[in-house]
């Protein structure tokens, strides 16, 4: 089963994230380029991927509850986003975040504050 994708480029739209609906043994996915033509409406057909851990997206605010509802991610990295800290502050409730990776001039060091303990939360504006 494929482990891990990262397809920057090979995916235009967000007929790639429904492309990706039935991959349900995808781990990694990094989409974290503002190029692509993909929003938030297009991650509502990978919300359900039953092994999506990892996920490296260019987040906005209309994005976060999709990706609240990714139940297994661990991982999440959000480079140069204009998503706020309301955004990331309802991501503080994914039950199985480790790390979080966030750049933006929108997140203040108190959407941070937010998360347990035990994610490791890397925040720089």
């Amino acid at each position: 089963m494929m482990r891990a994708i990262a397809e920057t480029g090979r995916m235009p739209s967000n007929k790639g994230f429904a492309e990706l609906a039935g991959l349900d043994g995808l781990f990694a996915l990094n989409v974290d380029d503002r190029k692509l033509a993909m929003n938030a409406a297009g991650l509502a057909a990978i919300v359900n991927l039953p092994n999506l851990g990892w996920l490296a997206y260019d987040a906005t605010d209309d994005a976060m509850p999709h990706i609240a509802a990714m139940s297994k991610l661990r991982f999440l990295m959000c480079q140069d986003t204009i998503a706020g800290d309301d955004g990331f502050v309802a991501l503080a409730r994914l039950p199985r975040l480790r790390t979080l990776k966030i750049t933006g001039p929108k997140v203040t060091s108190a959407c941070v504050s937010a998360f347990a303990p035990h994610v490791d939360t890397q925040f720089t504006d």
